[in-house]
């Protein structure tokens, strides 16, 4: 679920903005920031809210993980992070590899978590 005090502003951008007057998207303002040793985590969430009955739904969210991946004390602290200030469902699961995913089924909805590597950018 989302943090109580999680501050956050409309999203024009979501994909039912013009679709839909009873949705209305949202991104978080807090910057899921998380310093590390020699690096940081820094995320962003973006969820959708049915406001005729008072739900949310489809919540997403990304980190850029700016640290040394071949260190593995600092991926093991990454991943205790997650899984202990994020994710704590993911105890023990969580694995930072490319192309890793894991589903829950919590029977009224699915979480899905998934790694990804980050593309490749254009030189200019």
């Amino acid at each position: 679920g989302l943090y109580k005090t999680l501050s956050f502003r409309r999203d024009v951008n979501h994909k039912y903005w013009n679709k839909s007057y009873a949705v209305i998207g949202y991104l978080t303002t807090d910057g899921l920031y998380t310093e590390l040793p020699n690096g940081s985590l820094n995320g962003i969430a973006f969820f959708s809210a049915d406001t005729q009955n008072k739900q949310i739904f489809n919540i997403s969210a990304s980190w850029l993980i700016d640290a040394d991946m071949t260190d593995k004390n600092l991926c093991q602290e990454i991943k205790q992070k997650f899984s202990d200030t994020f994710f704590p469902a993911l105890t023990d699961k969580f694995e930072l590899r490319e192309d890793w995913n894991y589903t829950i089924d919590k029977g009224e909805y699915i979480e899905y978590f998934e790694v990804e590597s980050p593309q490749e950018r254009d030189s200019p």
